[in-house]
Order: structure tokens, then sequence, then C-alpha cells
């Protein structure tokens, strides 16, 4: 008998305990100010581009390059103007080991700006990377002033 019942004043005082735990987390949340997010017009066609390559850099960073593809590709389709998702996918697919789609993004950043040197450059280097040598030199003398 004297056991069961240091056993409930244990499981009293515990249950005692955690509820005065819970209380004073409660209260340190309600006193808890966040900071207050950005908002993003999801019909304005670059805010919501600007969103996607945002996340499309967080992902990358983190690693996950599939995601990052995909928000890039999200980002290029709803503002096709702006070649900034571009060069972001043509990295993310050298680092896919798939030279030839990091090409093709380069090759339409440069439909959008044919004097675009940073995408010039990034396609004669994918170039450079498969050995195609000749057509790195070619690319290389366009980008060239």
């Amino acid at each position: 008998m004297k056991s069961t019942r240091s056993i409930r004043s244990v499981l009293k005082v515990t249950t005692a305990l955690s509820l005065v735990l819970v209380a004073t987390a409660c209260t340190g949340l309600s006193r808890h100010e966040s900071r207050p997010r950005p908002t993003v017009n999801l019909d304005n066609q670059e805010e919501r581009a600007a969103m996607l390559l945002r996340y499309c850099s967080k992902m990358y960073s983190a690693g996950d390059l599939y995601t990052a593809a995909s928000m890039c590709e999200r980002a290029f389709d709803t503002q096709p103007t702006n070649p900034a998702p571009l060069y972001t996918l043509a990295e993310i697919y050298k680092d896919l080991d798939a030279p030839e789609q990091a090409a093709n993004a380069y090759r339409a950043a440069i439909l959008i700006n044919p004097d675009d040197f940073d995408a010039l450059y990034g396609l004669a280097k994918t170039s450079i990377d498969q050995g195609k040598y000749d057509i790195a030199e070619a690319q290389l003398d366009w980008a060239s002033p």
C-alpha cells in the first residue's frame, strides 16, 4: 500500500510540474514577437518570378538540385523575358552532369539578349567542358567586343 501511495504522489508531483512547465512555455510564446513576413503579390509576374528564383537559390544552396531546377523553370515560365533563372538553371544542370541541358539554358538566355556576356561565356565554358574547343573558340569570339 505504501508503495502505491508513493507512486501516486510521484505521479501527482510530476503532473503538477509538467503543467507548470507547459504554462511557463505558453507564457513565453505569447510574448514572442515574430518578424512580419514579406507579402508577395502572386498576380504580379515579376514578384512571383523573383519569389520562385529565391526559392530556387535556397534549394540549390541546400543541395536539392531537382527541386531547384523545377523552381528555376517555373520562374522562367512566369517571366520569360528575364534570363536570370536560366543562369542558375545552367549551373544546376552542370552540377547534375547534364552539359547539353546547361548549354540549352545558356542558349535560351542568349535568345533573350544576344549581347549577354555571362550567357555567352557560360555557353563557351560548357563547350570547353565537353571538349568542343572549336565551338568554344567561336563562342568566345562572339562574346568579345
